[in-house]
């Protein structure tokens, strides 16, 4: 701990990184959406909308959690990994 606050100092690595797991999340969310609807479409019945979207964010969190935590292991391993291990936060 240090003993005054000092927030994230924000570069181009950093922001490049942010744009890139953002748009990742994004096309994830909106490919687990579209995939719902045309499987649900496909079948027949209607899943409800909030329910899916729910189940969208929930596997997201569990798959950036998995892959935030491997990280360090990754980095150990190979050093191609250490700026994901440099932007984790």
């Amino acid at each position: 701990m240090s003993v005054e606050y000092k927030s994230v100092q924000w570069n181009r690595q950093k922001l490049i990184y942010d744009a890139i797991l953002l748009t990742t999340v994004g096309l994830y969310l909106w490919a687990f959406i579209a995939i719902t609807n045309n499987i649900s479409t496909d079948v027949g019945s209607q899943f409800d909308k909030h329910g899916v979207h729910m189940r969208a964010y929930g596997s997201a969190a569990f798959l950036l959690l998995h892959v935030i935590l491997s990280i360090g292991p990754l980095s150990r391993i190979s050093p191609k990994f250490l700026p994901l291990l440099f932007n984790r936060r």
